[in-house]
C-alpha cells in the first residue's frame, strides 16, 4: 500500500507540475518560448503516464474510466492519425516543427494527459487542488505582466501588448481568458468561505486587467461572449430572484458597454488609448486578410473533404490556393488563425466534427440531469458499471463552466491554440470526464501485482518503455534545437566553428530539420560574400548548403517553399542555370504567389534571357495591379531593357508619391544612360526631404555622369551650406571634380 500511496502522489505532482510550464522560456533552444515548454509538457506526460500505468496494474482505484467524452476524444485520435498518415509530408503531421511544436505527437501527449487526470483526480479535493494551481500559475504570470508594463522585465514582442513569459500576446489573453472563468468556477463554489471569495475576486481582476493589456481583440471577443453565455443561463434558468436580476444586470450591463465603445470609437477618448482603439477597431476590412485565408482554407477542403491534409499541412493549401491580394500580408502562413478551419484542414470534416464533438459532449454532460437512458445500459451494461455517476449539481457552475467554453470557443474563431491553452482545455475535459465517466467492467476486476516475477515483469517494461520513449521523443530534438541556436550565434572561433554547428544539429536527424536547412542556406549566403572569410570555407558552406537542400527536397517534394528555397539560393550564389528548375517548380507548386515569380524573373534576368524575364514580372503584376511592389519591379525590368515608353506607362500612378524616385527605380535609369529623367527623379527626392545627403550626393553624380561638371559643383556646395555636418564630405567632392577627377 505504501508503494501505490507513493506512486499515486507522484502522479499527482506530476499532474500539477505540467501545470507550470508557462513559466518557461528555453533561450538555448530554437523557438525559447516554444520549444522548452512543449519538450517539458511532453517529458512529464511521458513519466506521469509510465507511473500511472504501474499504479494501475497494482490499484483497480485508478483505472481509466469510459464516457460518451472519452470516446469521442479516441475517435478524433483515431480518425487524426489516418488523416496524418494520408498527409503530404506525413513526418511534419506527426512530429511539426520547432516553431509550432504540434502535431500527432502532441495530441497523443494531451489525451495521455486526460486520461491520467481523469483517473488520478478522483476527488472533488484533489480537482480543487488542481485548478487552484492553475490560478496560481496565471496570478504569477500576471504580476510577471505588471512588471512588463512597468518597464521591469521587457516585451518580448516589443511594443507594448503584454506577453508575460509566453513570448505572444494572443497566447497569454488565451491563457488568461481561461483561467478566469476557472477562478470564477472556484468562486462560486466556494460559497460558505468568504476569505476565499475575495481571494479569487481580486484574480479575477488581475487577469482581467493582463488580458486588457495584451490588445488581443479575439479572447476579448471570448471573454465578452463566454460571460454574455454564462449570465444569459443564469438569468433563464435560476430558480432564485437574486440570480436572476444579477444574470439579467450583467447581461444587459455588457451589451451596453459594449455598445457605446462601438459609438465613442471615432472619439479622442478611445483614439488616445491603444488598447480601446484595437479592441474598437474590428471591421470587415481589417478582418479582410482572414476572410481570403479562410476562403484558401475552404478551396482546400473542398479539394480533400473526408480527411483533409493532415496536421501541419496547411502550408500546402495556402501555396496551391494563394490569393494575390495577399501581397502585404505574411507570405508563409501555416494556419488559418481560426481553430475550426484548422481541424476542417487538418482532419476534414470527419476531424472537425469529431473536435466539435468534445465540446458538445463536454456540455451533455455538464448539464445532464437524472438517471442515464435505459436504451444505453442495455446497450453498453455488459461492458460497463453503468451508474447515475456524479453530477455538477449547481447552476451557477454549470453556467460558468458552459461560459468558459463558450468563450474558448468564440476566441477560437480568430487564433490558433498553442500547448498552454491546450493544457486548460484538456484539463477541463478531463473534470468533466472524471465525474461522469462509468467504470469499465472488466478493468475493475481485481488485478494487483504485489509479488513474484508478474510484478517485476510489468513494472520493468512500464519502465523500459517510459524510458524509450523520453529518449526517444524528446533528447535528439533538444540536442538538435541547442546545436542549432550555437550555429546561428557569433563564434569567436568564426564561421567554420558555425558550420560545425549546424553539421551538429542536422545530425540528429530530428524532426527540426527543415528549421535548421532553412537557417544554413541564409547563412551560407551570408559566409559567400563576406570579404574576410577563406575561399575554401566559403565553398564547404555552399557545398553542404545545397546538398542539405537536396535531401530536404527529398523529404518535401511537393512544398514549393523549399523549391524556392534552393531556387534562391542558387541565384543569389549566382548560378543561374542551375536555379531555374527550383524556381520554375516553385511557381508551378504556387502559381499565384508573387515573391515566387519575382525570384524567377530576378533568375531570368541576371542570366540574360530578357524576353522571359519581362514575361514573367509582367505576370506578376498582373495578379494583382494594386501590388505596387510589382510594379516597380515590372516597370524596372522594362528600363533596363530599354523599353522606357511601357516603363513610363507603367510608372504614371506612382507619380507624386515617394514611391516614384524609388532607389530600384533611379538606378535603373541611371544604368540605361537617362540621366536627365535621373536627374529630375533626384531633384524631386531631394525637394521630399531637403536633409537627405545622401539624395544631394546622388544628384550631383548624376549632373557629373550627364556631363555637367558645374552642375555638379553647384550642387554639393549647396549641400555643404545646408547641412554642415557633410561639409567636409562635399568639399572633398567638389576639390576632386574641379581636378578634372569622377570621385
Amino acid at each position: 500500500m505504501k508503494t501505490n500511496k507513493f506512486l499515486e502522489y507522484a502522479v499527482f505532482s506530476g499532474l500539477l507540475l505540467a501545470l507550470f510550464i508557462p513559466f518557461i522560456v528555453s533561450t538555448q533552444y530554437f523557438f525559447p518560448f516554444i520549444t522548452g515548454k512543449n519538450f517539458a509538457f511532453r517529458i512529464i506526460t511521458e513519466l506521469v503516464f509510465g507511473t500511472w500505468i504501474i499504479l494501475a496494474i497494482r490499484s483497480v482505484n485508478f483505472r481509466p474510466k469510459m464516457s460518451w467524452l472519452g470516446g469521442a476524444l479516441g475517435l478524433f485520435l483515431v480518425i487524426m492519425t489516418i488523416a496524418d498518415l494520408l498527409s503530404p509530408n506525413p513526418m511534419k503531421s506527426f512530429w511539426s516543427n520547432f516553431e509550432r511544436m504540434e502535431g500527432l505527437v502532441t495530441l497523443l501527449h494531451l489525451a495521455a494527459y486526460f486520461f491520467v487526470a481523469s483517473s488520478v483526480l478522483n476527488s472533488e479535493k484533489r480537482w480543487e487542488r488542481f485548478f487552484q494551481t492553475s490560478v496560481g500559475v496565471s496570478v504569477i504570470i500576471g504580476i510577471y505582466g505588471l512588471f512588463q508594463l512597468a518597464g521591469v522585465f521587457a516585451i518580448n514582442q516589443g511594443g507594448v501588448r503584454l506577453d508575460g513569459t509566453l513570448g505572444n500576446a494572443a497566447y497569454l489573453a488565451a491563457f488568461m481568458l481561461l483561467n478566469f472563468f476557472v477562478a470564477l468556477f472556484l468562486l462560486v463554489r466556494s460559497r460558505k468561505s468568504k476569505p476565499w471569495r475575495f481571494v479569487y475576486g481580486a484574480v479575477m481582476l488581475l487577469q482581467l486587467f493582463i488580458l486588457y493589456k495584451t490588445e488581443t481583440r479575439g479572447a476579448a471577443l471570448g471573454l465578452f461572449g463566454g460571460v454574455l453565455v454564462s449570465m444569459l443561463l443564469l438569468a433563464l434558468l435560476s430558480h432564485k430572484s437574486f440570480y436572476r436580476k444579477l444574470g439579467i444586470s450583467i447581461f444587459v450591463g455588457l451589451i451596453a458597454i459594449g455598445g457605446i465603445l462601438m459609438g465613442l470609437k471615432n472619439t479622442d477618448f478611445v483614439r488616445n488609448n491603444s488598447t480601446l482603439t484595437r479592441l474598437t477597431s474590428i471591421s470587415f476590412s481589417e478582418a479582410g486578410p482572414r476572410f481570403m485565408v479562410w476562403n484558401m482554407a475552404w478551396q482546400g477542403f473542398k479539394e480533400r473533404p473526408v480527411f483533409g491534409w493532415g496536421q501541419e499541412s496547411f502550408n500546402y493549401v495556402f501555396n496551391k490556393y494563394y490569393d494575390p491580394s495577399m501581397y502585404a500580408q505574411e507570405q508563409w502562413f501555416d494556419r488559418t488563425h481560426n481553430v475550426f478551419f484548422d481541424w476542417m484542414i487538418a482532419g476534414g470534416a470527419l476531424g472537425l466534427l469529431a473536435y466539435l464533438s468534445l465540446f458538445l459532449l463536454a456540455l451533455y454532460y455538464i448539464w445532464k440531469q437524472g438517471e442515464i437512458n435505459f436504451s444505453i445500459k442495455k446497450l453498453f451494461g455488459r461492458l460497463f458499471q453503468i451508474t447515475k455517476g456524479a453530477e455538477i449539481n449547481y447552476l451557477l457552475e454549470k453556467s460558468v463552466l458552459t461560459g468558459l467554453l463558450a468563450g474558448y470557443f468564440f476566441q477560437n474563431l480568430f487564433v490558433f491554440d498553442n500547448i498552454t491553452s491546450y493544457l486548460v482545455f484538456f484539463s477541463i475535459l478531463a473534470y468533466v470526464h472524471s465525474i461522469s465517466g462509468w467504470q469499465i467492467k472488466f478493468l475493475t476486476r481485481e488485478r494487483a501485482i504485489e509479488t513474484g516475477r508478474a510484478k517485476h515483469f510489468f513494472v520493468s517494461i512500464a519502465v523500459l518503455a517510459t524510458a524509450f520513449l523520453v529518449y526517444r521523443l524528446n533528447v535528439p530534438a533538444m540536442h538538435a534545437s541547442s546545436q542549432l541556436i550555437q550555429a546561428l550565434s557569433p563564434q569567436t572561433a568564426g564561421p567554420e566553428a558555425n558550420l560545425t554547428h549546424f553539421k551538429s544539429a542536422l545530425s540528429y536527424n530530428s524532426f527540426g530539420n527543415p528549421e535548421a536547412r532553412e537557417q544554413l542556406a541564409q547563412g551560407a549566403l551570408q559566409v559567400i560574400f563576406a570579404q574576410s572569410v577563406a575561399l575554401n570555407v566559403k565553398q564547404e558552406y555552399y557545398d553542404f548548403a545545397f546538398a542539405e537542400l537536396q535531401r530536404q527536397l527529398t523529404d518535401t517534394p511537393f512544398d514549393a517553399r523549399y523549391h524556392l528555397f534552393m531556387g534562391s539560393f542558387l541565384n543569389r550564389a549566382r548560378n543561374y542555370d542551375a536555379a531555374l528548375p527550383f524556381l520554375e517548380k516553385a511557381v508551378e507548386l504556387s502559381p499565384s504567389k508573387q515573391t515566387i515569380i519575382f525570384e524567377l524573373g530576378s533568375a531570368y534576368l541576371n542570366k540574360g534571357d530578357t524576353a522571359k524575364a519581362l514575361a514573367t514580372l509582367k505576370h506578376a503584376f498582373e495578379l494583382e495591379e494594386n501590388f505596387k511592389e510589382a510594379r516597380i519591379i515590372y516597370a524596372v525590368a522594362l528600363i533596363y531593357s530599354k523599353d522606357f515608353k511601357s516603363a513610363d506607362t507603367l510608372l504614371a500612378p506612382l507619380v507624386g508619391t515617394s514611391l516614384e524616385f524609388d532607389d530600384r527605380i533611379v538606378q535603373a535609369y541611371n544604368a540605361a544612360g537617362r540621366f536627365t529623367t535621373v536627374i529630375g527623379l533626384l531633384e524631386k527626392r531631394v525637394a521630399h526631404d531637403t536633409l537627405d545627403p545622401q539624395a544631394r550626393f546622388a544628384l550631383a553624380g548624376a549632373h557629373l555622369s550627364a556631363g555637367n561638371r558645374a552642375k555638379a559643383v553647384s550642387v554639393l556646395a549647396q549641400t555643404a551650406k545646408d547641412i554642415p555636418s557633410q561639409k567636409d564630405q562635399a568639399d572633398y567632392y567638389i576639390r576632386e571634380i574641379q581636378a578634372g577627377r569622377n570621385p
